[in-house]
């Protein structure tokens, strides 16, 4: 997929979600400088995390996400200015605030003191994944939600997604360019003689989704294609996209609270395509394989939509 190097800009109504970018210009599904923003914590199989007696455990397997109201986090700087710029605490949102820490025995406790040591801190990534920078584990569960010490890599990540109706995820409209046609009006648009076939390339790191039951993939390829095809209009292939990533949420077998961080991460990253950044990737994609054609003369055009001489 051919990811314009471009910041999130996400408007919801009352609150204008600000996702920031990595240094490789991946979207990112998390903002942790923002304190408006508020998150569910999820294992990397969509179990949802709970605060329960002084310890955050898994939602036991007996009680269903549907009925049971999930713990809601966020993130706060340490004093120390030393540490990089993606280390923070991660903060429980109970009266009073308590933090997350790690615990002796390998798992993780709430105090209502924040330190700046390893154990109480952690580094948050953009793809929403969340590690101790200690050597402790985020926690796993038996049947019963009793926490318990687990080695392997999905019990030491926690997966954040913002806690909103994946419904209201909008651009602001002076953002958003659904209209962009590859050849000005009264040309007709031609497949090139011997055109390569539409390049394909994935997803970016950011959509090859942290969950991994959850392949993604397979629609950043269709939207590849999508562009590369000339025939094909901006609107229709990211809409495409989006229902594809629904489309997976829907049949990955989930809870309510999982299928809809699911499609939270759908509705952003579809959103995301939307913009007018992706303007340039989606005439960029056609570029080499199409003509715009009129009275029997044929011209390319540029990464800008302008028609070669």
């Amino acid at each position: 997929m051919v990811t314009p190097n471009i910041a999130l800009l996400l408007a919801l109504p009352a609150l204008v979600f600000g996702f920031s970018r990595d240094e490789a210009g991946n979207v990112c599904l998390v903002d942790p400088t923002r304190s408006d923003i508020v998150y569910h914590a999820f294992t990397s199989n969509l179990t949802p995390f709970v605060a329960k007696d002084g310890r955050v455990v898994t939602l036991p397997k007996s009680e269903s996400s549907n009925s049971v109201e999930l713990s809601s986090f966020s993130f706060e700087k340490p004093q120390d200015s030393n540490y990089s710029t993606d280390v923070f605490h991660v903060v429980v949102n109970t009266h009073p605030p308590q933090y997350l820490t790690g615990s002796e025995d390998g798992g993780i406790i709430l105090d209502i003191f924040s330190s700046d040591g390893p154990e109480s801190l952690f580094r948050v990534f953009c793809n929403g994944t969340v590690r101790s920078l200690s050597e402790i584990l985020v926690p796993s569960s038996n049947d019963d939600g009793q926490s318990t010490s687990n080695t392997s890599e999905s019990s030491q990540t926690l997966l954040f997604i913002p806690t909103v109706d994946p419904e209201t995820i909008t651009l602001s409209a002076r953002r958003v360019d659904t209209k962009v046609p590859r050849c000005p009006k009264g040309y007709d648009i031609v497949e090139r003689p011997g055109a390569p076939e539409p390049f394909i390339d994935g997803c970016p790191s950011d959509i090859a989704s942290p969950i991994p039951q959850l392949d993604f993939d397979p629609c950043c390829t269709r939207h590849d294609y999508c562009y590369g095809k000339c025939d094909e209009c901006f609107e229709t292939c990211n809409k495409d996209f989006e229902k594809c990533m629904k489309d997976v949420c829907r049949d990955g077998d989930l809870d309510f609270q999982a299928n809809r961080a699911c499609k939270i991460a759908a509705k952003i990253y579809g959103r995301a395509v939307q913009k007018q950044e992706w303007k340039k990737a989606f005439l960029g994609a056609g570029n080499e394989r199409c003509n715009c054609c009129k009275d029997g003369e044929c011209k390319a055009w540029d990464e800008h939509g302008n028609l070669e001489n």
